[in-house]
């Protein structure tokens, strides 16, 4: 179990299922009179939850605060539920949980975290943009908008972006050929051709 200030965190077992309802329902009610409505996670199923999804809980003093329910996909974590009780709110708890749904997605060699919140949850949409979230389209749901959102992460020990061109270096452009008598000149203009074509910098009627 790590801590991070007084907070500590601690995957979730089936024992926590109402504790979790508990702290989705007094997390998400504020919104009931935004939209007209119980919020879906308010009425989710936990029970079955826990057993298809991934829970982190947020921990303080033994008693639960916060938590994040994710799933793994091959190129990708999505982010089904974020919630924060109440009480607990402006500590930065949520930020936190984001983190851990970080670090656990580039353990797992994934690039990108994904999410969609309710358009009319505007301190949600906000908490996102602000940890590097970016809105990748909106579409209408139930009277109101659903706004999808992912971030891009880099994976530790991934090889940094090339530029193609990079391969040639030291080959095509640092010295000419020698020894290779009246061929040199040839094989240079091939390898400059075949470095400008890479690199998308050959005019487009040698295309």
């Amino acid at each position: 179990m790590s801590v991070v200030s007084s907070i500590e965190f601690r995957p979730a077992g089936p024992a926590d299922a109402a504790a979790i309802k508990t702290i989705v329902r007094a997390a998400y009610a504020k919104w009931v009179p935004v939209i007209g409505r119980e919020p879906l996670p308010m009425r989710a199923d936990y029970d079955k939850a826990l057993d298809e999804h991934q829970f982190e809980l947020a921990i303080e003093h033994g008693r639960i605060v916060g938590l994040i329910e994710t799933m793994a996909h091959d190129d990708h974590i999505w982010i089904e539920n974020v919630a924060v009780a109440p009480e607990a709110r402006g500590r930065g708890i949520g930020r936190k949980l984001l983190d851990r749904a970080e670090h656990r997605a580039v353990e797992a060699g994934c690039r990108e975290l994904r999410l969609l919140t309710n358009g009319a949850f505007a301190a949600n949409v906000l908490l996102y943009r602000r940890h590097g979230y970016a809105i990748d389209r909106e579409e209408p749901f139930m009277n109101g908008t659903t706004v999808y959102m992912s971030k891009r992460l880099a994976t530790y020990g991934a090889p940094p972006e090339t530029d193609p061109g990079d391969v040639f270096k030291g080959v095509v452009f640092l010295k000419p050929l020698h020894g290779f008598g009246r061929y040199a000149s040839g094989i240079q203009r091939w390898l400059n051709h075949l470095r400008l074509r890479w690199t998308g910098r050959l005019p487009h009627r040698y295309l």
